[in-house]
Protein backbone atom coordinates (compact mmCIF):
# COMPACT_ATOMS: atom_id res chain seq x y z
CA UNK A 1 0.00 0.00 0.00
CA UNK A 2 1.51 3.46 -0.87
CA UNK A 3 0.66 5.99 1.37
CA UNK A 4 -0.04 9.75 -0.39
CA UNK A 5 1.32 12.75 2.25
CA UNK A 6 -1.25 15.72 1.29
CA UNK A 7 0.42 18.96 1.40
CA UNK A 8 -0.61 22.20 1.73
CA UNK A 9 0.85 25.31 0.63
CA UNK A 10 -0.04 29.10 1.08
CA UNK A 11 1.41 31.70 -0.67
CA UNK A 12 0.07 35.61 -0.49
CA UNK A 13 0.45 38.07 -3.34
CA UNK A 14 3.77 36.74 -5.09
CA UNK A 15 3.54 39.73 -7.53
CA UNK A 16 4.50 41.92 -4.65
CA UNK A 17 8.29 40.00 -4.84
CA UNK A 18 8.80 38.47 -8.24
CA UNK A 19 9.15 39.14 -11.47
CA UNK A 20 5.55 39.07 -13.42
CA UNK A 21 7.59 36.28 -15.84
CA UNK A 22 9.28 34.53 -12.65
CA UNK A 23 5.94 34.78 -11.19
CA UNK A 24 3.65 33.00 -13.55
CA UNK A 25 6.52 29.78 -13.92
CA UNK A 26 6.79 29.54 -10.43
CA UNK A 27 3.06 29.83 -9.62
CA UNK A 28 2.42 26.85 -13.70
CA UNK A 29 4.88 24.59 -12.04
CA UNK A 30 3.17 24.31 -8.24
CA UNK A 31 -0.48 24.31 -10.12
CA UNK A 32 1.14 21.79 -12.16
CA UNK A 33 1.92 19.83 -9.25
CA UNK A 34 -1.13 19.49 -7.56
CA UNK A 35 -3.33 18.72 -10.37
CA UNK A 36 -5.43 15.89 -10.31
CA UNK A 37 -4.33 14.88 -13.73
CA UNK A 38 -1.04 14.40 -12.96
CA UNK A 39 -1.87 12.19 -9.17
CA UNK A 40 -3.63 9.49 -10.69
CA UNK A 41 -6.73 10.58 -9.22
CA UNK A 42 -4.95 11.25 -5.61
CA UNK A 43 -5.21 14.80 -4.88
CA UNK A 44 -1.08 15.34 -3.36
CA UNK A 45 -2.87 18.29 -1.56
CA UNK A 46 -3.82 22.16 -2.11
CA UNK A 47 -2.20 25.17 -3.96
CA UNK A 48 -3.78 28.74 -2.48
CA UNK A 49 -3.04 31.85 -4.27
CA UNK A 50 -3.55 34.75 -2.98
CA UNK A 51 -2.86 37.70 -5.30
CA UNK A 52 -4.03 40.78 -7.16
CA UNK A 53 -2.22 40.48 -10.50
CA UNK A 54 -4.43 40.08 -13.50
CA UNK A 55 -1.44 37.72 -14.73
CA UNK A 56 -2.49 34.75 -12.90
CA UNK A 57 -6.15 34.56 -13.38
CA UNK A 58 -6.12 32.77 -16.38
CA UNK A 59 -3.42 30.34 -15.24
CA UNK A 60 -6.53 28.40 -13.39
CA UNK A 61 -9.81 26.64 -14.12
CA UNK A 62 -12.95 28.46 -13.70
CA UNK A 63 -14.05 25.93 -10.81
CA UNK A 64 -10.63 26.96 -8.84
CA UNK A 65 -11.03 30.59 -9.27
CA UNK A 66 -12.31 32.31 -5.72
CA UNK A 67 -13.20 36.19 -5.47
CA UNK A 68 -13.59 37.87 -2.87
CA UNK A 69 -15.02 41.02 -2.45
CA UNK A 70 -16.24 43.30 0.81
CA UNK A 71 -14.84 39.97 2.69
CA UNK A 72 -17.33 37.95 1.09
CA UNK A 73 -16.89 35.24 -1.84
CA UNK A 74 -18.94 36.42 -4.60
CA UNK A 75 -21.24 33.63 -6.16
CA UNK A 76 -19.50 32.22 -8.97
CA UNK A 77 -21.51 33.22 -12.64
CA UNK A 78 -20.63 33.46 -16.38
CA UNK A 79 -18.98 37.01 -16.29
CA UNK A 80 -16.87 35.99 -13.31
CA UNK A 81 -13.52 36.72 -14.86
CA UNK A 82 -15.06 39.90 -15.86
CA UNK A 83 -15.76 41.00 -12.83
CA UNK A 84 -12.37 40.08 -11.76
CA UNK A 85 -11.01 41.98 -14.35
CA UNK A 86 -13.32 45.28 -13.03
CA UNK A 87 -11.80 44.90 -10.00
CA UNK A 88 -8.05 44.70 -10.56
CA UNK A 89 -7.77 47.21 -13.67
CA UNK A 90 -11.22 48.55 -13.88
CA UNK A 91 -12.74 48.15 -17.65
CA UNK A 92 -12.63 51.89 -18.26
CA UNK A 93 -8.18 51.04 -18.27
CA UNK A 94 -8.07 49.11 -21.48
CA UNK A 95 -4.68 49.84 -21.64
CA UNK A 96 -3.19 45.83 -20.75
CA UNK A 97 -5.66 44.40 -23.41
CA UNK A 98 -4.72 46.82 -25.79
CA UNK A 99 -0.99 46.10 -25.46
CA UNK A 100 -1.39 42.40 -25.41
CA UNK A 101 -3.27 42.72 -28.48
CA UNK A 102 -0.71 45.06 -30.11
CA UNK A 103 1.73 42.33 -29.64
CA UNK A 104 -0.22 39.71 -32.34
CA UNK A 105 -1.03 42.84 -34.48
CA UNK A 106 2.91 43.93 -34.63
CA UNK A 107 4.11 40.38 -36.00
CA UNK A 108 1.21 40.59 -38.67
CA UNK A 109 2.28 44.10 -39.36
CA UNK A 110 5.75 42.93 -39.74
CA UNK A 111 4.68 39.47 -41.58
CA UNK A 112 2.97 41.44 -44.11
CA UNK A 113 4.98 44.54 -44.36
CA UNK A 114 7.91 42.06 -44.97
CA UNK A 115 5.91 40.14 -47.87
CA UNK A 116 4.67 43.25 -49.37
CA UNK A 117 6.15 46.60 -49.18
CA UNK A 118 9.25 47.89 -50.57
CA UNK A 119 12.07 49.25 -48.76
CA UNK A 120 13.55 52.56 -48.52
CA UNK A 121 17.13 53.50 -49.53
CA UNK A 122 20.31 53.20 -47.84
CA UNK A 123 21.58 56.55 -47.96
CA UNK A 124 23.75 56.88 -44.78
CA UNK A 125 27.70 55.49 -44.14
CA UNK A 126 27.67 52.94 -40.75
CA UNK A 127 30.80 52.91 -39.56
CA UNK A 128 29.81 49.90 -37.50
CA UNK A 129 28.00 48.22 -40.50
CA UNK A 130 28.99 44.53 -40.43
CA UNK A 131 28.47 44.10 -44.61
CA UNK A 132 31.10 47.09 -44.90
CA UNK A 133 33.45 46.02 -41.97
CA UNK A 134 33.46 42.50 -43.70
CA UNK A 135 34.19 43.86 -47.30
CA UNK A 136 36.88 46.09 -46.33
CA UNK A 137 38.14 42.72 -44.56
CA UNK A 138 37.92 40.73 -47.76
CA UNK A 139 39.51 43.81 -49.80
CA UNK A 140 42.11 44.26 -47.87
CA UNK A 141 44.56 41.16 -48.14
CA UNK A 142 43.96 41.35 -52.05
CA UNK A 143 45.50 44.46 -52.39
CA UNK A 144 48.21 44.97 -49.64
CA UNK A 145 50.94 43.94 -52.47
CA UNK A 146 49.48 45.60 -55.64
CA UNK A 147 50.27 49.24 -56.34
CA UNK A 148 47.12 50.04 -57.59
CA UNK A 149 43.69 48.09 -57.66
CA UNK A 150 41.11 48.91 -60.44
CA UNK A 151 37.43 48.76 -58.88
CA UNK A 152 34.26 48.59 -60.18
CA UNK A 153 31.44 49.05 -57.63
CA UNK A 154 28.38 47.48 -60.08
CA UNK A 155 25.14 49.04 -58.26
CA UNK A 156 27.12 51.48 -56.48
CA UNK A 157 23.34 53.00 -55.24
CA UNK A 158 22.61 56.85 -55.03
CA UNK A 159 25.58 57.69 -52.82
CA UNK A 160 28.62 55.01 -54.04
CA UNK A 161 28.33 54.45 -49.96
CA UNK A 162 31.23 51.53 -50.89
CA UNK A 163 33.49 54.11 -52.36
CA UNK A 164 32.85 56.38 -49.28
CA UNK A 165 33.85 53.89 -46.93
CA UNK A 166 36.70 52.99 -48.81
CA UNK A 167 37.83 56.70 -48.86
CA UNK A 168 37.12 57.17 -45.04
CA UNK A 169 39.66 53.75 -44.60
CA UNK A 170 42.03 56.04 -46.84
CA UNK A 171 42.78 52.98 -49.50
CA UNK A 172 44.21 55.80 -51.87
CA UNK A 173 45.55 52.75 -54.52
CA UNK A 174 42.26 51.92 -55.23
CA UNK A 175 40.99 53.32 -58.38
CA UNK A 176 37.11 53.47 -57.84
CA UNK A 177 34.59 53.30 -60.69
CA UNK A 178 30.93 53.66 -59.89
CA UNK A 179 28.23 52.46 -61.92
CA UNK A 180 24.16 52.03 -61.54
CA UNK A 181 21.94 50.95 -63.96
CA UNK A 182 18.54 51.13 -61.38
CA UNK A 183 19.25 53.95 -59.64
CA UNK A 184 20.21 57.55 -60.66
CA UNK A 185 24.06 58.17 -59.19
CA UNK A 186 23.65 61.32 -57.18
CA UNK A 187 27.16 62.70 -58.49
CA UNK A 188 26.64 66.12 -56.31
CA UNK A 189 27.23 63.71 -53.04
CA UNK A 190 29.75 61.88 -54.69
CA UNK A 191 32.79 64.41 -56.26
CA UNK A 192 36.81 63.92 -56.37
CA UNK A 193 37.34 66.10 -53.69
CA UNK A 194 35.44 64.12 -50.93
CA UNK A 195 36.30 60.58 -52.86
CA UNK A 196 39.60 60.94 -53.73
CA UNK A 197 39.54 57.68 -55.15
CA UNK A 198 37.04 58.18 -57.30
CA UNK A 199 38.23 57.77 -61.35
CA UNK A 200 34.68 57.23 -63.24
CA UNK A 201 31.48 57.26 -63.09
CA UNK A 202 29.90 55.85 -65.95
CA UNK A 203 26.12 56.87 -66.32
CA UNK A 204 24.17 54.45 -68.93
CA UNK A 205 24.58 50.48 -70.12
CA UNK A 206 25.60 51.43 -73.43
CA UNK A 207 28.46 53.25 -71.46
CA UNK A 208 29.14 50.43 -69.26
CA UNK A 209 28.97 48.35 -72.05
CA UNK A 210 31.88 49.98 -74.31
CA UNK A 211 33.80 50.62 -71.19
CA UNK A 212 37.10 49.56 -72.09
CA UNK A 213 38.56 49.00 -68.76
CA UNK A 214 39.56 45.80 -67.14
CA UNK A 215 38.72 45.31 -63.50
CA UNK A 216 40.57 43.30 -60.47
CA UNK A 217 37.73 43.45 -58.62
CA UNK A 218 34.20 44.05 -59.52
CA UNK A 219 31.62 44.44 -56.43
CA UNK A 220 28.25 43.01 -56.46
CA UNK A 221 27.03 44.38 -53.22
CA UNK A 222 23.49 43.84 -52.90
CA UNK A 223 23.21 43.40 -56.44
CA UNK A 224 22.62 40.35 -57.82
CA UNK A 225 19.16 40.00 -55.79
CA UNK A 226 18.17 43.05 -57.52
CA UNK A 227 18.57 41.46 -61.39
CA UNK A 228 15.52 40.11 -63.42
CA UNK A 229 16.82 36.36 -63.63
CA UNK A 230 16.55 36.13 -67.32
CA UNK A 231 19.14 38.59 -67.84
CA UNK A 232 21.78 36.58 -65.11
CA UNK A 233 23.02 34.71 -68.03
CA UNK A 234 24.16 38.03 -70.14
CA UNK A 235 24.93 40.16 -67.44
CA UNK A 236 27.43 37.90 -65.58
CA UNK A 237 29.30 37.13 -68.15
CA UNK A 238 29.87 40.45 -69.40
CA UNK A 239 31.06 41.18 -65.59
CA UNK A 240 33.60 37.82 -66.18
CA UNK A 241 34.71 39.58 -69.46
CA UNK A 242 36.06 42.74 -67.92
CA UNK A 243 38.16 41.15 -65.12
CA UNK A 244 41.23 40.72 -65.32
CA UNK A 245 42.74 37.74 -65.88
CA UNK A 246 43.72 37.55 -62.01
CA UNK A 247 40.73 39.65 -61.08
CA UNK A 248 37.41 38.59 -59.40
CA UNK A 249 34.08 39.27 -58.60
CA UNK A 250 33.29 39.89 -55.30
CA UNK A 251 29.93 38.98 -54.02
CA UNK A 252 27.82 40.19 -51.38
CA UNK A 253 24.37 39.96 -49.71
CA UNK A 254 22.42 40.31 -46.24
CA UNK A 255 20.90 36.96 -45.75
CA UNK A 256 17.41 38.34 -44.65
CA UNK A 257 17.23 41.37 -46.82
CA UNK A 258 17.01 44.85 -44.75
CA UNK A 259 16.48 49.03 -45.93
CA UNK A 260 17.36 49.19 -49.46
CA UNK A 261 17.34 45.88 -51.11
CA UNK A 262 14.42 46.32 -53.79
CA UNK A 263 14.50 43.52 -56.75
CA UNK A 264 13.77 44.65 -60.05
CA UNK A 265 13.15 41.22 -62.00
CA UNK A 266 10.21 39.37 -62.37
CA UNK A 267 10.72 36.74 -59.94
CA UNK A 268 11.37 39.07 -57.21
CA UNK A 269 14.37 39.13 -54.87
CA UNK A 270 16.83 36.18 -54.72
CA UNK A 271 19.56 35.99 -52.23
CA UNK A 272 22.19 33.01 -52.28
CA UNK A 273 24.66 31.72 -50.88
CA UNK A 274 28.51 30.36 -51.35
CA UNK A 275 26.09 26.89 -52.32
CA UNK A 276 24.33 28.53 -54.96
CA UNK A 277 27.18 30.28 -56.49
CA UNK A 278 29.21 27.34 -56.52
CA UNK A 279 25.97 26.03 -58.82
CA UNK A 280 25.81 29.19 -60.83
CA UNK A 281 29.46 29.19 -61.40
CA UNK A 282 32.05 26.61 -61.05
CA UNK A 283 32.72 25.31 -57.85
CA UNK A 284 36.48 25.68 -57.80
CA UNK A 285 36.48 29.30 -58.67
CA UNK A 286 33.97 30.11 -55.22
CA UNK A 287 35.67 31.15 -52.40
CA UNK A 288 33.44 31.45 -49.05
CA UNK A 289 35.42 34.23 -47.21
CA UNK A 290 32.79 35.39 -44.58
CA UNK A 291 29.68 33.71 -43.52
CA UNK A 292 28.33 36.17 -40.89
CA UNK A 293 25.12 35.78 -38.47
CA UNK A 294 23.73 38.08 -41.33
CA UNK A 295 26.05 38.78 -43.92
CA UNK A 296 27.81 36.90 -46.76
CA UNK A 297 30.53 37.81 -48.94
CA UNK A 298 32.04 35.65 -51.52
CA UNK A 299 34.90 35.55 -54.25
CA UNK A 300 34.34 34.85 -57.61
CA UNK A 301 37.79 34.24 -59.47
CA UNK A 302 37.40 34.74 -63.22
CA UNK A 303 37.14 31.65 -65.22
CA UNK A 304 36.57 30.47 -68.99
CA UNK A 305 33.73 28.49 -68.22
CA UNK A 306 30.82 30.90 -69.32
CA UNK A 307 27.41 30.60 -67.45
CA UNK A 308 24.46 29.54 -69.34
CA UNK A 309 20.78 28.57 -68.57
CA UNK A 310 21.67 25.20 -66.75
CA UNK A 311 23.88 26.97 -64.49
CA UNK A 312 21.21 29.18 -63.58
CA UNK A 313 18.36 26.28 -63.23
CA UNK A 314 20.88 24.33 -60.86
CA UNK A 315 21.68 27.48 -58.90
CA UNK A 316 17.94 28.16 -58.48
CA UNK A 317 17.35 24.30 -57.46
CA UNK A 318 19.82 24.22 -55.00
CA UNK A 319 17.94 28.11 -53.67
CA UNK A 320 14.77 25.95 -53.64
CA UNK A 321 15.93 23.16 -51.60
CA UNK A 322 18.35 25.24 -48.84
CA UNK A 323 15.35 27.70 -48.27
CA UNK A 324 12.66 25.24 -47.48
CA UNK A 325 15.44 23.47 -44.90
CA UNK A 326 15.16 27.60 -43.31
CA UNK A 327 11.47 27.77 -43.48
CA UNK A 328 11.53 23.90 -41.24
CA UNK A 329 14.49 25.18 -39.25
CA UNK A 330 12.36 28.76 -38.33
CA UNK A 331 9.24 26.35 -37.95
CA UNK A 332 10.64 23.55 -35.75
CA UNK A 333 12.77 25.69 -34.02
CA UNK A 334 14.63 22.81 -31.89
CA UNK A 335 17.04 24.90 -29.95
CA UNK A 336 13.82 27.05 -28.08
CA UNK A 337 16.17 29.43 -27.73
CA UNK A 338 14.03 32.21 -29.36
CA UNK A 339 10.42 32.49 -30.75
CA UNK A 340 9.38 32.07 -34.05
CA UNK A 341 10.34 35.25 -36.08
CA UNK A 342 7.83 36.64 -38.08
CA UNK A 343 9.86 38.56 -40.23
CA UNK A 344 12.43 35.49 -40.83
CA UNK A 345 9.45 33.14 -41.50
CA UNK A 346 7.90 36.22 -44.02
CA UNK A 347 10.90 36.30 -45.99
CA UNK A 348 11.88 32.72 -46.28
CA UNK A 349 8.34 31.75 -47.34
CA UNK A 350 8.35 34.75 -50.23
CA UNK A 351 12.22 33.85 -50.68
CA UNK A 352 10.83 30.26 -51.46
CA UNK A 353 8.07 31.45 -53.68
CA UNK A 354 10.45 34.10 -55.49
CA UNK A 355 12.81 31.11 -56.61
CA UNK A 356 9.94 28.23 -57.20
CA UNK A 357 8.85 31.30 -60.24
CA UNK A 358 11.92 32.35 -61.35
CA UNK A 359 12.72 28.76 -61.95
CA UNK A 360 9.15 28.19 -63.75
CA UNK A 361 9.92 31.79 -65.89
CA UNK A 362 13.37 30.47 -66.82
CA UNK A 363 11.78 26.84 -67.72
CA UNK A 364 8.90 29.20 -69.65
CA UNK A 365 11.51 31.36 -71.92
CA UNK A 366 12.31 29.05 -74.00
CA UNK A 367 14.57 30.39 -76.72
CA UNK A 368 16.67 28.28 -78.81
CA UNK A 369 19.90 28.92 -78.50
CA UNK A 370 21.53 30.84 -81.42
CA UNK A 371 23.30 28.81 -84.30
CA UNK A 372 26.52 27.95 -83.96
CA UNK A 373 27.14 29.26 -87.81
CA UNK A 374 25.10 32.42 -87.45
CA UNK A 375 28.42 34.13 -88.63
CA UNK A 376 27.63 32.20 -91.85
CA UNK A 377 23.58 33.63 -92.17
CA UNK A 378 22.35 36.41 -94.21
CA UNK A 379 19.90 38.84 -92.99
CA UNK A 380 17.63 37.19 -95.07
CA UNK A 381 18.24 33.55 -94.00
CA UNK A 382 17.45 34.96 -90.15
CA UNK A 383 14.11 36.55 -91.05
CA UNK A 384 12.97 33.72 -93.22
CA UNK A 385 13.97 30.58 -90.45
CA UNK A 386 13.89 32.26 -87.03
CA UNK A 387 10.06 32.34 -85.56
CA UNK A 388 10.55 33.11 -82.32
CA UNK A 389 10.74 36.92 -82.10
CA UNK A 390 13.25 37.04 -79.31
CA UNK A 391 15.61 34.84 -80.73
CA UNK A 392 15.54 36.61 -84.01
CA UNK A 393 16.64 39.68 -82.23
CA UNK A 394 19.71 38.02 -80.37
CA UNK A 395 20.42 36.34 -83.85
CA UNK A 396 20.52 40.03 -85.32
CA UNK A 397 23.03 41.01 -82.40
CA UNK A 398 25.17 38.52 -83.00
CA UNK A 399 25.35 38.74 -86.58
CA UNK A 400 25.67 42.02 -86.14
CA UNK A 401 29.49 41.80 -84.79
CA UNK A 402 31.20 40.92 -88.08
CA UNK A 403 32.06 43.80 -90.03
CA UNK A 404 30.94 42.80 -93.41
CA UNK A 405 27.96 43.94 -95.45
CA UNK A 406 25.91 41.54 -93.61
CA UNK A 407 27.09 42.64 -90.34
CA UNK A 408 26.36 46.37 -91.30
CA UNK A 409 22.76 45.34 -92.58
CA UNK A 410 21.72 43.44 -89.91
CA UNK A 411 22.84 46.94 -87.40
CA UNK A 412 20.70 48.83 -89.28
CA UNK A 413 17.91 46.31 -89.08
CA UNK A 414 18.26 46.68 -85.21
CA UNK A 415 18.82 50.42 -85.27
CA UNK A 416 15.38 50.47 -86.90
CA UNK A 417 13.66 48.55 -84.59
CA UNK A 418 15.08 50.54 -81.49
CA UNK A 419 13.80 53.64 -82.79
CA UNK A 420 10.61 52.33 -83.34
CA UNK A 421 8.66 52.85 -79.91
CA UNK A 422 5.81 51.01 -80.84
CA UNK A 423 7.19 47.85 -81.43
CA UNK A 424 8.19 45.43 -78.69
CA UNK A 425 8.91 42.59 -80.78
CA UNK A 426 10.79 42.29 -84.24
Amino acid sequence: MILVQKKIILIDEPEIHLHPKVMLNIISSLSEHFSKKKSTNLLKGHLFVASHSVFLVPLFEYEEQIFMENNSIVKKSSNLNSKLFDNLIGFKNRNLFDFLDSVYAWDYASYVGECLKRPSSIENIDENDEQLVALYNAISPKIKDKDEITLLDYGCGKIARVGQYLTQRSVSRIKYYAYDEYEEIDASSINKDDMPCLNKIIKCPTEFANENSKFDIILLFNVLHEMDILEWEDKLNLLLDKLKDDGFILFSERKILSKGENPYGKSGYLVLSAEELKELFIPSSVENVYNGEKVIHAIIKKNNNKINKQCVSNALKKLIENTKDMIDSVLSNTNNTEEISARKYAFYCQHYFNAEHALKLLSNDNVAAIPPDIMEWTDAKIDKLIDCPKLKKRCFEERAKENDAIGKRCREILEEYSGDKNNNEL
